[in-house]
């Protein structure tokens, strides 16, 4: 990591924030590296831009770490859901004995 600090946000419009952390790293020569995004040879240099759709992803990562992370997300999501959908009927089977 080269630099790590926080800047002051913007004020005004619809993307108010107090601020956010700012960070910056170095790779060294010969880091592999996971790029996700679009690439053109427009004016016959190779340049990689953000997707259509999408974000433009560029990390250390490897895409079968990225793919383990975002099945563990969903694997979580899943339960969330489960238990949240278990507790709104338990809450309206108690909401209905409690009217009679």
């Amino acid at each position: 990591k080269s630099l790590s600090e926080f800047r002051e946000g913007r004020r005004g419009g619809a993307r108010d924030t107090i601020g956010f952390e700012h960070e910056e790293w170095v790779l060294e020569p010969g880091t592999r590296l996971f790029v996700a995004g679009e690439v053109s040879d427009a004016g016959g240099v190779l340049t990689i831009r953000k997707p259509a759709k999408g974000d433009l992803v560029v990390t250390t990562r490897s895409e079968e770490q990225l793919l383990d992370s975002a099945a563990g997300s969903a694997r979580t999501a899943g339960i969330v859901l489960r238990v949240a959908g278990a507790a709104a009927v338990v809450l309206a089977v108690v909401g209905l004995v409690s009217l009679l």
